[in-house]
């Protein structure tokens, strides 16, 4: 494990044979880090190191041509901003990568919605909570799903995650205040639980999950955020 320049504390991408990604497993053993980082079509894992102390890990997923930012690690609390720094990095490499779009999901207290800001976040204006439900409590008559549908569920390992859409002006949309029915079918193969975001303020929705086996993902709200990528910089 290395440094950057001036003794900075480094951003590093994880890769399969790099003794790094078997040390960060080692501090998220409920993980599947070592996994996760050999299927580099689909993940994309960052650590900020510092000689030979893993600070911190940030998970991020591959698809339709967009980061989905998905969880930050702290290994060390004295570190300032490891979040901000390895979420940079992340949308850094996806740029070079070709992607066009990075999904984030913001706290609506604490400092990350400075942090958003030095990102360049566009934000949508409606506070969420995310809930995680069995696959099996999510079955409601399926309506005819078109390709645009499909698109808005992101798969996550076994977890199948709906994700808020856009308006016309490609920002992101206001959240639907309503429980998702049954995703498309073929996209449930092997698929555990779902995730679904739905506005804070909605109690109805959230008795409805409640009542299904669903779990609420945080305690704070959180507003859903991109980052446009200037594709090849």
């Amino acid at each position: 494990m290395t440094s950057g320049d001036g003794g900075q504390p480094e951003a590093v991408q994880l890769r399969a044979d790099m003794e790094l990604t078997h040390a960060v497993q080692a501090l998220l053993p409920e993980r599947k880090v070592v996994e996760e980082v050999a299927s580099a079509d689909e993940y994309l894992w960052m650590a900020l190191v510092d000689k030979d102390r893993v600070l911190a890990a940030h998970r991020a997923l591959l698809a339709n041509r967009c980061v989905y930012l998905r969880a930050a690690f702290a290994f060390d609390q004295d570190v300032r901003f490891p979040t901000y720094r390895l979420a940079k990095a992340i949308i850094g490499r996806a740029e070079q990568s070709g992607l066009h779009r990075a999904h984030v999901w913001v706290e609506t207290r604490g400092q990350e919605g400075n942090m958003a800001r030095l990102l360049g976040v566009l934000q949508s204006t409606t506070p969420l909570h995310r809930y995680r439900l069995p696959q099996a409590a999510c079955l409601r008559p399926a309506q005819a799903q078109s390709p645009t549908d499909a698109d808005l569920w992101v798969r996550d390992g076994r977890c199948l995650v709906s994700h808020p859409s856009f308006g016309a002006d490609g920002l992101p949309g206001p959240a639907v205040s309503r429980v998702p029915g049954t995703p498309p079918a073929h996209l449930l193969d092997e698929i555990d639980e779902i995730e679904v975001a739905l506005p804070a303020f909605d109690i109805n929705a959230a008795f409805d999950l409640r009542g299904r086996g669903a779990r609420r993902m945080s305690r704070v709200p959180v507003m859903h955020g991109i980052v446009n990528l200037r594709v090849g910089s």
